[in-house]
């Protein structure tokens, strides 16, 4: 579905967005994600330690004059036009980031929307959202967030016995810790592959899960190659 911004697009040179999401900790290498009151977007933009220069609640202005649309798995994304026929779309070149990222204003607190697993949906794909009352399930108490060799895939549950993914980079500075053992507050930004909803944690330390695990039959999840999708609609 890849096509050239235009003026109608969503992301109009005019629209003002705050970052909810960089490159710290590894979680989003060469990434930024910005949202709007609309929803929100990833942008491929090129180069490291993106976070020094695009902290979180950083209010930018994205020029999409020269970008172009691309989809990976219902994932929609900016950047520059591909030298890579496997892709859509590419990094932004480190040299003309500023020609499309201009900062406006000053960097303000974001908040999560608190959502309830089912209310995980593709309309929410790229924001800020956060889960409280959650645990990972008891068949990966012990494990870490990711393996080391691929990016993986972990599995919160609600006391409904809702169960939302939960994808980690296998390069984040977290990878190898070990996930929480309790229930509490998760938070990151929601996104999408193949007909599944996931969270991408950004900051671990604002995972939070030192209550007692609750108890309840989980979902069954045919670990680990079929997780239970919580996002059963079409990305649109």
């Amino acid at each position: 579905m890849s096509s050239r911004c235009t003026a109608a697009i969503r992301c109009a040179s005019t629209t003002k967005w705050r970052f909810g999401a960089n490159d710290s900790y590894g979680a989003y290498r060469y990434t930024l994600v910005v949202q709007d009151e609309t929803g929100g977007i990833e942008i491929k933009a090129g180069g490291d330690e993106l976070y020094t220069l695009y902290p979180i609640g950083q209010e930018i202005r994205v020029r999409c004059q020269g970008l172009v649309l691309g989809d990976y798995g219902g994932v929609v994304s900016l950047g520059v036009v591909s030298e890579d026929a496997a892709y859509e779309n590419g990094f932004i070149p480190e040299a003309e980031r500023s020609r499309y990222l201009k900062k406006t204003g000053d960097v303000k607190s974001v908040f999560p929307d608190t959502l309830r697993i089912v209310e995980a949906t593709a309309d929410r794909v790229g924001t800020y959202v956060a889960f409280e009352e959650v645990q990972f399930i008891d068949a990966e108490i012990g494990l870490s967030w990711s393996e080391a060799e691929s990016d993986t895939d972990r599995h919160l549950v609600d006391r409904s016995g809702d169960t939302l993914v939960v994808r980690t980079s296998h390069n984040a500075d977290f990878a190898a810790w070990t996930l929480p053992e309790g229930s509490g507050y998760i938070e990151g930004i929601l996104s999408y592959f193949n007909g599944t909803c996931q969270l991408k944690v950004v900051v671990p330390k604002n995972v939070v899960m030192e209550s007692p695990r609750f108890g309840g039959e989980e979902v069954a999840i045919d670990f680990p190659d079929s997780p239970v999708a919580a996002c059963s609609t079409t990305y649109p």
